[in-house]
């Protein structure tokens, strides 16, 4: 789940915590990869070696995001979710938090009272693509889960193509000014990973980089974009352990942070003969890679 971190609810770091804990992670990847996948908590793949070697580190120093109602109203709360739409102490429906003019932005659903006071509702607008099953379990599972509504939250779905959810993601104004403005804050979205691990740009904080679609989060914090670069233009290429320890830091303030909600992970199983031996493939590790390195027993 990729928030945009910018305008709405959604550039606050409470909603997006409460967001994660009102979703069971562990039984939404149970049930939509049937047992042939795996929790993760960051941006990561459980075959990347830096986790293998990084699992006991980061399962100390990982929020899990643990499923509780009452963690997530406890989290608005503290953040100032605190109205109605009137200005009065919250009670039930919508929670509602005073803004400043800079946060309200144009963020559509935005209250003004007589007085001047700016006040933005708890409504988060979700971007999914259409025919996709992955939005259709996070309906039931999010959307729709009482504890959302409970907590003071509403989540509003709005189907459209995979192109038109792209144009809307990375702002493309080339195709439509409406694009321009922003509009959803959470889209439902697939992280492929490769061999080679580069975060490099992706939390920029250059304006032009940004207009040519590099972090389309827009999320903007000094520490994760240092890392990100880190990781490639500042350690030398042969220092594997100086990698792995900027990549942990790189994980753990990317999990403080939560631009995104990891839903799951998956496993892949390779099945062959006995026969073949110093056969080791891998998700990383494909069998175009593996077989050249592989025998036949007599």
């Amino acid at each position: 789940l990729m928030f945009q971190a910018d305008f709405g609810p959604t550039q606050f770091l409470s909603v997006r915590r409460a967001v994660a804990h009102l979703l069971d992670r562990p039984e939404f990847a149970t049930t939509f990869t049937q047992g042939f996948g795996a929790l993760v908590h960051g941006p990561y793949g459980l075959a990347m070696w830096m986790y293998k070697d990084s699992e006991e580190e980061l399962n100390e120093r990982l929020n899990t995001y643990p499923y509780s109602l009452d963690v997530a109203a406890e989290t608005l709360a503290a953040d100032g979710w605190t109205l109605d739409a009137q200005g009065n102490p919250w009670v039930s429906g919508v929670r509602y938090k005073k803004v400043t003019a800079g946060e309200a932005g144009q963020y559509e659903h935005n209250v003004t009272l007589a007085n001047g006071d700016i006040l933005m509702p708890l409504i988060i607008e979700w971007s999914s693509s259409e025919g996709n099953s992955v939005s259709e379990l996070l309906v039931t599972m999010l959307a729709n889960n009482p504890d959302v509504a409970t907590a003071g939250m509403e989540i509003r779905q709005n189907v459209m193509t995979f192109d038109e959810l792209l144009n809307w993601m990375y702002r493309d104004k080339t195709q439509g000014d409406q694009y321009g403005v922003p509009k959803y804050g959470m889209y439902n979205l697939a992280s492929n990973f490769t061999p080679i691990y580069d975060q490099s740009y992706t939390w920029t904080l250059d304006p032009e980089l940004i207009a040519q679609g590099y972090n389309s989060n827009f999320l903007f914090d000094e520490q994760l974009d240092k890392l990100s670069m880190d990781m490639v233009y500042g350690v030398d290429a042969s220092d594997r352990e100086g990698f792995r320890k900027i990549w942990a830091d790189y994980i753990v303030r990317w999990n403080e942070l939560l631009p995104e909600i990891p839903l799951y992970s998956n496993v892949y199983y390779t099945v062959f003969f006995d026969k073949l031996q110093n056969y080791e493939q891998s998700p990383l590790w494909g069998f175009e890679n593996a077989i050249l390195y592989a025998t036949l027993a007599e």
